[in-house]
């Protein structure tokens, strides 16, 4: 029930990060996130209900695989909830703040981008990423850099992943 409280908060207050439907500052506490660090949130729906599904970033930076989700009826009673928001080690915070940063340099981003593959020269962000909450691996978290490849005969194809030297990264998450 908190996660569906805290999700549907997030979603439709002008301060989400400030104030929950309890009334209870900082909400995000409530269901074990020590900082909030919700970098935005979706509503989907229609006459049979609606699904909130919150993204997660830390310092602006996306962390792909947490989610936080509820699933509501018609008369807003949850039906499905989801989360998993896993603390990320700091020392991956900080490589990929400094990742970030890094590219942020445009010089840095064209010195960076010629180590890339010819089919990775589109737009890119660095991300982080950790095991996914079905993994049966040991938990890891690692920052790369993301691209969409362009387009082929077939549609989009899987994103790209690299490390900060530009190194191809496979990683099933």
């Amino acid at each position: 029930m908190a996660v569906m409280a805290i999700v549907y908060t997030m979603s439709s207050t002008s301060a989400p990060r400030d104030k929950s439907l309890t009334g209870r500052r900082r909400p995000c506490s409530t269901i074990g996130v020590s900082a909030c660090q919700v970098g935005g949130a979706q509503v989907d729906g229609g006459s049979g209900g609606r699904t909130i599904a919150l993204a997660r970033s830390v310092d602006g930076i996306n962390v792909a695989e947490s989610l936080a989700y509820a699933r509501l009826d018609n008369q807003d009673q949850s039906t499905s909830e989801g989360f998993y928001w896993p603390t990320i080690p700091a020392d991956v915070v900080t490589s990929a703040r400094a990742f970030d940063a890094k590219l942020a340099d445009p010089t840095e981003l064209v010195a960076y981008k010629a180590k890339l593959p010819a089919d990775a020269q589109g737009d890119g962000r660095v991300n982080l990423h950790h095991t996914s909450s079905s993994s049966t691996s040991p938990f890891a978290a690692a920052a790369t850099y993301d691209v969409e490849p362009p387009p082929g005969p077939l549609g989009s194809g899987s994103t790209l992943s690299f490390d900060a030297d530009g190194n191809s990264v496979s990683a099933s998450w």
